[in-house]
C-alpha cells in the first residue's frame, strides 16, 4: 500500500479556518479536484514554526486506482510499487484490451503506462488499429498504430507519461470508422 502523502499548508488563521469548514462541509474534494482524505490544525509549536498551519493528507495514487476502478478496469497485478488494471474494448468485429499500469513517483506526480494487446494476450492484434493518447486539449501526445504481427501495442514505451494532481488525457482507440475512447483519470 503507497505511503499517504501530506501537504502542510500555512497562512492567515482566518484561511486556514475556511479551508476547514471546507472540508468539514464535503466540499474541499469537489474544488481541488483530488481525494482528500483529512484535514487538521496543527500548531506551530508541533511544526517548529510560527504560523498555524493546516495538514491536507492526499494520496494521489489512491486517488487514481479509484477512477481506474470506476471506470470499469478490473485489477490484474498489483504490487506496493504499482498497479496494473485491464478494460475490454468492444469494436463491432474485434475487441482488445486496453491495459494500464500507474506507479506513485512523488507526492504529487504518478507515472503511466499504456498498453493494447488481444483479449488475453493471445494471438494478434486487429491490422490497422490505432492507439492515441490525447492531452486535455484533444492535442494527440503519443500514437502508435498496429501491422499484421502487432501481438501488443506499447504506447508509452520509451517515454515518461506522467500526470500530477489536476492533468487529463485521453485514450483513444480506432479500427477502420469506430473509435472508441477513454478519458482518464475520470
Amino acid at each position: 500500500m503507497p505511503k499517504r502523502k501530506t501537504f502542510i499548508i500555512e497562512g492567515p488563521q482566518d484561511e486556514l479556518d475556511e479551508i476547514l469548514a471546507l472540508f468539514e462541509a464535503g466540499e474541499l474534494n469537489n474544488l481541488l479536484d483530488i481525494k482528500v482524505l483529512d484535514v487538521k490544525m496543527v500548531s506551530a509549536e508541533q511544526l517548529e514554526s510560527e504560523p498555524a498551519t493546516a495538514a491536507l493528507e492526499l494520496d494521489l495514487y489512491r486517488v487514481w486506482l479509484d477512477s481506474l476502478w470506476q471506470k470499469g478496469l478490473q485489477p490484474a497485478v498489483r504490487s506496493t510499487q504499482s498497479t496494473t488494471g485491464i478494460k475490454l474494448i468492444k469494436f463491432q468485429d474485434n475487441s482488445v484490451e486496453l491495459l494500464i499500469t500507474i506507479g506513485s513517483l512523488s507526492p504529487t506526480e504518478i507515472q503511466i503506462f499504456l498498453q493494447v494487446r488481444p483479449l488475453a494476450g493471445k494471438g494478434y492484434l486487429p491490422v490497422g488499429l490505432k492507439a492515441s493518447i490525447f492531452d486535455e486539449f484533444g492535442e494527440i501526445i503519443l500514437e502508435k498504430s498496429a501491422d499484421a504481427q502487432s501481438n501488443i501495442l506499447d504506447i508509452t514505451y520509451g517515454q515518461r507519461f506522467t500526470c500530477e494532481l489536476s492533468d487529463r488525457f485521453s485514450v483513444g482507440l480506432t479500427l477502420g470508422n469506430e473509435t472508441i475512447q477513454e478519458d482518464f483519470p475520470g
